[in-house]
């Protein structure tokens, strides 16, 4: 009996990662296509993204952040350069979903703050820690591919990494 209660909790705990698997920190390794920040023309240096999440069941949710560097400070937190798409929007919320058997994780993003209600973001787990986004193609352009990589598990996170705060 022991034996099959252990071996059921074995088997939750296994199934419970796969609700969480994009929980932490994932920050873009290269800058993103300029051509997908150009809507209002002022963008013209390259941005970074970094996301922070919680992911529960099919639910995930979180902030996005916007940088012209990849420099991190101790506690893996970015440099504030002050230079975010566009300077008054710091960052936005993520509210989206992950369909675990196409490990498709989607949500809006509106870097602009336009209340546009954004533009749907389809990233794919490439493994435990690496998303790939295809940015669609634009005027004949062939689409590019942006991975992220988990800077940070869930555990590591701390309330400064969670707010959705404007540089100072």
């Amino acid at each position: 009996m022991i034996r099959l209660w252990l071996a059921v909790l074995a088997v939750m705990t296994i199934g419970c990662d796969d609700h969480k698997i994009l929980s932490g920190q994932w920050f873009s390794e290269e800058p993103m296509p300029l051509y997908y920040f150009q809507n209002d023309g002022q963008v013209t240096s390259p941005v970074y993204v970094e996301l922070t999440l919680g992911h529960y069941g099919k639910d995930v949710v979180g902030i996005v952040r916007y940088y012209n560097k990849a420099v991190q400070l101790p506690g893996n937190l970015r440099q504030c350069d002050g230079a975010q798409v566009p300077q008054e929007c710091s960052c936005n919320e993520v509210m989206g979903d992950y369909h675990i058997k196409k490990q498709r994780f989607r949500f809006y993003l509106d870097p602009f703050c336009a209340d546009s209600g954004g533009d749907l973001v389809e990233m794919v787990l490439v493994d435990d820690d690496t998303l790939r986004w295809t940015v669609p193609a634009q005027d004949g352009q062939s689409p590019e591919q942006v991975y992220f990589e988990r800077v940070l598990e869930e555990k590591a996170l701390t309330k400064s990494h969670k707010l959705c705060a404007a540089c100072q």
